[in-house]
């Protein structure tokens, strides 16, 4: 019988796995990136609800200026045309919307859980063509806090012409 023989070299400082050092900066290391990951998807959540927010609002706004031009569709007293600030085309309109200094139009929204206000005011009329009218739109403020106390987010103004008074020579 044959004996095979094999040889070894023992190697007596053999290190095998991972030290202390190297798994604390694995750990760290992935830590940082699970970091930074939870951090973006974060932060585009937040753009998310944001994009969301300004669509609404900006549909909002849109609808309601859109309904205000269509009324103007409407006038057709060439009478107006030489007319003061009190009686021309501006002011006939501001009375078919609701709209005057005193009366401040209000809606108030739900976006994703959130209330929002969204106002229409008008401002004082300089030509008697023109409609101005501002918009602001703002988180709803909370319970027990008074509503001039809150911050608008977006504040519009807008200058709505009658189609009529195009036809003004």
């Amino acid at each position: 019988m044959i004996k095979i023989k094999f040889i070894t070299t023992r190697k007596d400082h053999v290190q095998e796995g991972f030290g202390l050092l190297e798994a604390t900066a694995a750990a760290l290391l992935s830590l940082l990136f699970v970091g930074i990951g939870a951090n973006l998807v974060l932060t585009a959540n937040l753009y998310k609800i944001k994009a969301k927010r300004n669509d609404v609002m900006n549909s909002l706004i849109r609808a309601d200026i859109e309904s205000i031009k269509y009324r103007s569709t409407k006038q057709n007293d060439s009478a107006k045309c030489s007319a003061n600030t009190a009686n021309g085309f501006a002011s006939e309109l501001m009375g078919k919307i609701g709209a005057d200094s005193s009366n401040i139009k209000t809606t108030t929204i739900k976006i994703l859980g959130s209330n929002y206000i969204l106002k229409r005011a008008a401002n004082s009329i300089t030509d008697p063509n023109i409609l101005p009218l501002s918009y602001s739109f703002a988180a709803e403020a909370p319970s027990g806090t008074s509503q001039s106390a809150m911050t608008s987010e977006y504040d519009l103004t807008v200058q709505i012409i009658s189609n009529a008074s195009l036809q003004c020579p």
